[in-house]
């Protein structure tokens, strides 16, 4: 028999690991990056966009040109690419907001949305390179799981509670039915994940096996 252990505690318990976001307004202005500071440099493997699927990441931009308080405006559906857009945003440097009339720099909101410049190997393709797993002879049964079989899985809500998508696996345990496993268990909690006002949010979950 195998128990699961969540890192977050009994799915009926998981609300509280989605911490609240910061309140940011219903529109932001376009974010321009600051000299120096361009996507290509700070984050190749993303690039702007401002239609389609893409992430679109709000923030504040302090009168330095500092971002801060950065979350998810609009989810691209990918945790790994919203995760990935949040991170480049947080290494930019982007132009401030000037006050009307002496050009002072001011605290503002900004957005920008972004893509990636390539997109990931499918899935499938993934798949196929892996070696395939040996076969249970006739009779027998497969060997039972060792102790601490754990995979990390990354849930994203809307502001509503919903999942966005399929739970996605951050960190694999090395066996493809544990994950798979560990995936069901973080979509079965949909019901419990807590809203989040403000904006999308996502919640990491560590999900270990143990044989008894």
């Amino acid at each position: 028999m195998r128990s699961v252990v969540i890192a977050c505690g009994l799915l009926a318990s998981l609300a509280p690991c989605l911490a609240p976001a910061q309140s940011a307004p219903a529109s932001a202005t376009l974010a321009h990056p600051a000299l120096g500071s361009s996507p290509s440099s700070k984050c190749p493997e993303l690039h702007t966009a401002d239609d389609g699927a893409m992430a679109v990441v709000v923030f504040r931009v302090s009168p330095y040109g500092k971002p801060s308080d950065i979350s998810i405006k609009t989810s691209s559906q990918s945790a790994a690419l919203d995760e990935a857009a949040m991170k480049c945003v947080a290494r930019m440097r982007f132009q401030p907001a000037v006050r009307i009339g002496d050009a002072v720099p001011v605290e503002s909101w900004q957005q920008i949305g972004w893509r990636w410049r390539e997109p990931p190997a499918a899935p499938a393709a993934a798949a196929a390179a892996a070696p395939a797993a040996a076969p249970v002879a006739p009779g027998s049964t497969a060997p039972a799981l060792p102790p601490g079989d754990q995979a990390e899985v990354r849930a994203c809500t809307d502001t509503s509670g919903r999942l966005i998508g399929d739970p996605a696996v951050l960190r694999s345990s090395g066996d493809g039915a544990v994950d798979a496993a560990a995936v069901r268990i973080a979509r079965a909690g949909a019901g419990n994940y807590r809203p989040r006002a403000g904006g999308n949010g996502c919640a990491q979950l560590t999900i270990r096996f143990e044989s008894r």
